[in-house]
C-alpha cells in the first residue's frame, strides 16, 4: 500500500509538471555557479604575480578604441568610459558563459 501511495504521488506531480509551463530545463540542477565579473577582473594572470585579468581586458578595450578611432570609416557613437565598460561586459559575458 506504501509504494501505492508513492507512485501516486509520483504520477499527479508528474502530471501537474506536464500540464504546467514548465521546460524540462526546470529539472536539471545548477553544478556550476558562474564566477562574479569583480572577482574574475581581480582574477592575476597565470606566471605572473602583478598583473590582473582587469588589465589585459582595459589595455584590449584602449587599444581597440584608438585603433577605431584611427580609421575613417568608423566611428564610435560613446565616450571611452562607456566604451570601456561596454568592452569589459562583452569580454566577461563571452569569456565565462
Amino acid at each position: 500500500m506504501v509504494a501505492e501511495d508513492a507512485f501516486i504521488k509520483l504520477f499527479i506531480n508528474l502530471h501537474n509538471f506536464i500540464n504546467s509551463n514548465s521546460t524540462i530545463m526546470d529539472l536539471i540542477p545548477i553544478t556550476h555557479v558562474k564566477m562574479t565579473k569583480d572577482k574574475w577582473l581581480r582574477q592575476k594572470i597565470k606566471y605572473d604575480d602583478e598583473l590582473l585579468m582587469g588589465d589585459i581586458i582595459i589595455e584590449m578595450g584602449k587599444k581597440s578604441y584608438e585603433w577605431i578611432q584611427s580609421k575613417n570609416d568608423l566611428e564610435i557613437p560613446c565616450d571611452y568610459d562607456s566604451f570601456k565598460e561596454d568592452f569589459i561586459n562583452l569580454c566577461y559575458d563571452k569569456y565565462l558563459k
